[in-house]
């Protein structure tokens, strides 16, 4: 996505741009496809998400979400949009239509949050984390936490795989530290003296995490062991976008030299 060009889709096959959509958005953290490929939904932070049909000529066909909020997160099934602003948490259904829909329950909270994200499918989870190192995730049908940890300083990213069972949090403390919410574990994927990650994303199915690094690198690793699986090292000064196809067997990065660069990658197999 580019502020003033809108958002230009390509065949990650061959780089042959397949659409041009045309629509200011601002500031984008996340983008995310719906599963059939004709739905794009971006989000970041300040106002609403924005919803493109790939093959609509207007290319935007809708908003989701309120503006004035920190953060923001799109499931990535692109279901849901989840944002946060100070001691609270919403989290939208993703319906291309003129209006904006309803969202779940609002859930409030007393400590702060500056990061948010949250899980796919009909039942998703939404995580926050906030500047004392807090981390919880609710269950947003009802709003009641199911999770609650802690990290060592502010949390400047936060990413949770696709059933909501981890979540993966850069802290100015600890690193780069993935979360088991099912049975309270917990690795240091990236220890804090490396260079932090800019950007956290899971790879379909929850089984790999990519980060986007202030080196100029991409680094992959398995969520069971946190073995580190792959690494990609670009030109760029940071690596501000990654995401895994859903085969796992290539590795999309963008950097701060306006380009998307798509990556072989061998994940040892394991799937």
């Amino acid at each position: 996505h580019h502020v003033q060009k809108g958002l230009t889709v390509w065949d990650a096959a061959d780089g042959r741009p397949l659409a041009q959509l045309p629509g200011e958005f601002g500031d984008c953290h996340v983008l995310a496809f719906d599963p059939a490929g004709g739905t794009v939904v971006a989000a970041g932070p300040g106002r609403p998400g924005t919803v493109w049909d790939v093959g609509h000529p207007d290319g935007v066909v809708g908003v989701v979400g309120a503006f004035g909020h920190r953060s923001a997160a799109v499931s990535a099934d692109a279901r849901w949009v989840a944002q946060c602003g100070p001691r609270e948490l919403s989290v939208w259904p993703v319906r291309p239509a003129a209006d904006p829909p309803p969202p779940v329950p609002l859930v409030r909270f007393p400590r702060d949050t500056s990061r948010v994200g949250v899980s796919s499918g009909a039942t998703p989870l939404a995580a926050v984390g906030g500047q004392t190192g807090d981390v919880q995730v609710f269950d947003v049908r009802t709003g009641r936490e199911v999770y609650a940890d802690k990290v060592r300083g502010a949390v400047t990213w936060l990413a949770v795989s696709d059933d909501g069972r981890r979540v993966a949090v850069q802290c100015a403390g600890d690193g780069l530290v993935l979360l088991d919410t099912a049975t309270r574990g917990r690795f240091v994927l990236w220890q804090k003296d490396g260079a932090a990650a800019a950007r956290v994303a899971f790879a379909p199915g929850g089984r790999f995490v990519a980060a986007g690094l202030y080196d100029g690198t991409a680094r992959v690793w398995d969520t069971a062991d946190g073995r580190l699986a792959a690494v990609a090292e670009t030109d760029d000064v940071v690596v501000r976008g990654v995401a895994v196809s859903p085969d796992l067997t290539r590795l999309a990065t963008a950097g701060n030299r306006d380009q998307v660069r798509v990556w072989d990658v061998e994940l040892d197999g394991r799937e």
